[in-house]
């Protein structure tokens, strides 16, 4: 009994050590699709994921561009005797799913759209939307990603070849070069220039795929962009699991933080006087200076209530931090302020009404 215990409390810690930053992203593969392998981008993905000493594999996914993840978890077997203890593997498919769109289907995609949202038969031919339908029907329950590299390139493109055109049209008192072609370069030429987008065409295709679409659609311009993007993701999917074991709450009202930004509070109180100086600044036009002058008149909220207690008036204990000095800088370039009697009233409001409906500009 005792080496069952003890071999589940051994099970535990490294699971829970498995899901750790730094050591999680040894059980994630990454699997790259051939077509992405072998893109412009390619090179740049694979050397970030080496970099980064990631698993990766490089297969024909079912979805051509696409990207997957899977982890490894190890499977701990308890039992009796014989069975005490054994230990297996286990390949787990990850919910996120990147799929890279080529900029020319993506624009044959977005011109698909204008022509049936204009009313044209576009019948088997595939629009945004419809493409990340055939995704989800191959990846259920996957959180799609679509990557687009490349749309600036397309716009700049275009605008460059309306402004040769042009010329060419002056030159030759109103007539093409393109009249002078060979009659097949010049179809070829025609075909191309009958799929032209816009940048509205896209805002509208892309809005009305995210109203109907759970999907994120990233623009991107440099393949090293992409590479980027593959190594966060995948840094993001590994670390998932421990930041929602770790933003998990005892009570559905209570939210824990490790951010940046919080302050932290140890068990001898070290902190409270930063929490009751974020406190205050969180009125609208208080900088950290104001709420440190305050704070170093009146280090806790207690004492600030005392002080309004001991005022004889109304209009005394509201004016009680107006002349409070608030300086700003250092040497010759240091500057001084006092609190004012509008901040007064409004803090003064804030620690004294018993009115939670009352709005803090009813200071008056």
């Amino acid at each position: 009994m005792k080496e069952m215990e003890a071999a589940k409390k051994r099970a535990e810690r490294e699971a829970t050590k498995s899901m750790k930053p730094g050591e999680c992203l040894k059980y994630i593969t990454v699997v790259l699709d051939r077509h992405l392998a072998e893109s412009p981008s390619g090179g740049n993905i694979l050397t970030q994921l080496n970099s980064a000493e990631s698993k990766f594999q490089i297969v024909d996914q079912l979805v051509p561009y696409s990207v997957t993840w899977r982890r490894t978890v190890t499977l701990h077997n308890f039992g009796e005797d014989a069975l005490l203890g054994s230990v297996s593997t286990k390949d787990i498919e990850e919910e996120e799913t990147l799929v890279y769109v080529p900029v020319a289907d993506f624009v044959l995609q977005v011109y698909n759209y204008r022509q049936l949202q204009q009313g044209d038969s576009c019948v088997n031919q595939e629009t945004l939307q419809s493409f990340l339908h055939g995704v989800k029907a191959i990846y259920p329950g996957k959180k799609v990603t679509l990557i687009i590299l490349g749309l600036d390139k397309y716009f700049r493109n275009q605008s460059t070849q309306r402004q040769r055109q042009f010329r060419d049209i002056v030159r030759n008192n109103g007539v093409t070069t393109e009249d002078g072609k060979k009659g097949k370069r010049k179809k070829k030429k025609e075909i191309e220039s009958s799929i032209i987008i816009t940048r509205m065409d896209v805002e509208e295709a892309l809005t009305h795929l995210q109203l109907w679409e759970d999907v994120v659609v990233k623009m991107l311009e440099e393949p090293e962009q992409v590479a980027d993007m593959i190594r966060m993701y995948t840094k993001a999917v590994a670390e998932a699991p421990f930041k929602r074991q770790r933003d998990e709450s005892s009570f559905s009202f209570h939210i824990e933080s490790n951010a940046v930004n919080c302050v932290k509070v140890d068990k001898d109180g070290r902190g409270l006087l930063k929490v009751w100086q974020r406190h205050i600044q969180q009125m609208r036009n208080v900088s950290p200076e104001m709420s440190a002058a305050i704070v170093a008149e009146y280090p806790s909220p207690q004492l600030l209530l005392q002080a309004y207690q001991r005022c004889s008036t109304e209009k005394e204990a509201q004016l009680l931090l107006k002349d409070i000095t608030v300086r700003r800088g250092a040497g010759v370039l240091a500057t001084s302020r006092r609190i004012g009697p509008e901040l007064s009233k409004k803090l003064h409001l804030l620690f004294t009404s018993c009115d939670s409906e009352k709005l803090l500009q009813s200071t008056t």
